[in-house]
């Protein structure tokens, strides 16, 4: 079931839908889907977190669940909140290989590294947190997805 609904919200983001009733900027709802506070993300290939975000967008603050988990110099590709599942959709230039090694590193658990996709996760107590790497051409997309504990 979890596979399903991670399928259906990477479907949705891929086709750019998003919240149509929603009279909040973007960057206001990035806001507020990641915790409030923002900072800057950062530049791609920089591998800062703070640098100059130059056309890239905001990403959780510090204060976010999903904040520490942005890697560093992706850029915002969407966003969808619905219920109390939050999912925010980056890419960068990064082979999967290297996006997943960075995750490694992180305090989540690796549930499967493959070539063509690589899962994370770990539960805390804002809720669920998982992250999803999966190749797109040239890039890779990451999934960070928070369900929050209820």
């Amino acid at each position: 079931m979890r596979t399903i609904c991670l399928l259906a919200i990477l479907a949705l983001i891929a086709c750019g839908c998003s919240n149509t009733e929603s009279d909040t900027p973007p960057a206001q709802q990035q806001s507020q889907a990641t915790g409030g506070e923002s900072t800057p993300a950062t530049q791609p290939g920089s591998g800062e977190p703070g640098a100059p975000a130059g056309e890239t967008a905001e990403e959780g603050g510090a204060d976010s669940p999903l904040g520490e988990y942005v890697y560093p110099g992706a850029e915002l590709d969407g966003e969808m909140a619905m219920g109390n599942v939050v999912s925010i959709a980056y890419r960068t230039d990064d082979p999967l290989a290297t996006v997943a090694e960075f995750y490694e590193g992180t305090s989540l658990d690796a549930d499967e590294i493959a070539e063509t996709r690589a899962y994370f996760s770990r539960d805390s107590p804002e809720g669920a947190i998982t992250v999803t790497l999966t190749p797109l051409g040239d890039l890779t997309q990451i999934i960070l997805k928070l369900e929050k504990a209820r």
